[in-house]
């Protein structure tokens, strides 16, 4: 039942962005998002949308316009990433717009626009800029409890391979402290990144914020624990 819940997705995925040369910024604009079930981010992982688009089209007819999706394959494309993105914030802006207009005269919505749709629309960006914020947030806090500053939106590589195995929202490679504990990330998005590799090498790899807020506070509470003790 919980992979039916909504995800945020990067519709192209972060590492490829990252493999071709695109920075922070562009693959973390808003226009590369949209909301899917888990089930259906974990389908997808690290497939290009020119490899995955025309299949799901197919399989769900108006599923890609219903997420605002440019129809233009040629869009679909790395290399025209950019132009992609153009695209989408086109139709994004406009149906946002069409939505407030309705709004603001008290008009019905369109009845061919389902309301979980219009509601997406006007809080994505609200919820991506909420997601970066309490990031950043976390990152202060944990750097308050004694934890290194972390290298953030971290690409990750197989040391064997080179292979980037995930794009992580933080990462401590030498460990929560330096030199102490195995190496750390935080991956929000974990259909995108490898995990079992990642363990295999020796990551502890966290996937909620508040899974790793959890375990710096009971790493800390047990290491005080000796030391309370003496002072009783």
């Amino acid at each position: 039942m919980y992979l039916t819940g909504l995800q945020i997705h990067h519709i192209f995925p972060k590492a490829v962005l990252y493999a071709a040369g695109y920075g922070r910024s562009q693959v973390n604009a808003v226009a590369n998002f949209c909301f899917l079930t888990q089930e259906t981010n974990l389908a997808i992982g690290k497939r290009k949308p020119e490899d995955y688009f025309a299949d799901v089209e197919r399989k769900h007819p108006g599923a890609l316009a219903s997420q605002w999706i440019p129809s233009d394959p040629e869009l679909w494309r790395i290399d025209r990433y950019p132009d992609f993105l153009g695209a989408r914030r086109e139709l994004l802006a406009k149906a946002a717009n069409t939505f407030l207009d309705q709004l603001r005269s008290g008009r019905a919505p369109d009845h061919e626009q389902p309301r979980e749709r219009r509601a997406i629309v006007v809080e994505e960006v609200e919820e991506l800029d909420s997601r970066r914020d309490q990031v950043l947030a976390l990152i202060a806090e944990l750097v308050e409890l004694g934890c290194a500053d972390p290298a953030a939106d971290c690409e990750v590589s197989d040391p064997a391979t080179g292979e980037v195995l995930a794009i992580a929202e933080a990462c401590w490679p030498e460990g929560l402290q330096p030199g102490q504990g195995d190496p750390v990330i935080l991956e929000l998005d974990p259909a995108e990144a490898d995990l079992p590799r990642l363990k295999e090498i020796g990551y502890e790899v966290f996937t909620s914020m508040d899974s790793l807020r959890g375990y710096v506070r009971r790493r800390n509470q047990e290491a005080a624990g000796p030391v309370m003790e003496s002072v009783r």
